[in-house]
């Protein structure tokens, strides 16, 4: 496998990388020094939660159980397999990189919450940290999935859409049910991108593999 094919992150896209990490950082903080200190909702959050509302007028339950997607339990079962994604590919940074970025993802957002001092039902909202997790593991997924070899790439696909989907329905859960504002969770997936694309640019300047070396063993 050539250098640029085994990089989690192409050579010619990273500066796109950096410059979307860049973003995100940046967008974050704006909605963390516009927010800090508040428990009231924003234009935007208010517009999508009446949105949903709309949409959503009754029988939440569905919704409650997907909100839950991204709390612990089920983010460690979606990082096992994420990274059962890497194995596929046979490189250790494939494997890493869910195991390192979203954990260290959460860390920051949690870090994040009583420095910014926003809340909603008196508990810190953002950034929302279900999100931040879900986010950042689909963001491994598609990196680790892209250069996976042509038999695992299906799989890999196929776990992208899987979580996709179910991030969908976790930030619908998240902010139909007052359990986070539609900005936190906007937060909460800057915080993942950048934390992903982060660790897969640092796993790709330790990685230098000989030719012929490229198997996990």
């Amino acid at each position: 496998m050539r250098p640029e094919q085994s990089a989690l992150i192409p050579a010619r896209r990273r500066r796109a990388a950096v410059l979307v990490a860049g973003v995100c950082v940046l967008v974050t903080a704006f909605l963390g020094v516009w927010y800090a200190d508040r428990d009231d909702p924003g234009r935007l959050d208010r517009a999508v939660l009446g949105r949903l509302v709309e949409w959503f007028p009754g029988h939440l339950g569905v919704l409650d159980v997907l909100a839950a997607f991204g709390s612990a339990g089920p983010a460690l079962a979606t990082t096992a397999v994420v990274a059962g994604v890497g194995y596929l590919d046979r490189r250790w940074t494939s494997v890493l990189l869910p195991a390192i970025a979203a954990p260290a993802a959460v860390s920051v957002t949690e870090l994040l919450k009583p420095v910014i001092g926003r809340t909603i039902n008196a508990y810190w909202a953002l950034p929302s940290g279900h999100t931040t997790a879900i986010v950042s593991l689909l963001v491994a997924a598609l990196l680790v999935a892209r250069r996976n070899r042509r038999r695992a790439r299906f799989v890999g696909m196929l776990v992208v859409v899987l979580l996709a989907f179910g991030l969908v329905g976790m930030v619908l859960g998240l902010v139909r049910l007052g359990l986070h504002y539609a900005t936190d969770i906007v937060a909460g997936g800057c915080v993942g991108t950048a934390a992903v694309l982060l660790v897969a640019r640092g796993l790709d300047a330790l990685d230098r593999p000989e030719p012929g070396a490229s198997s996990l063993r």
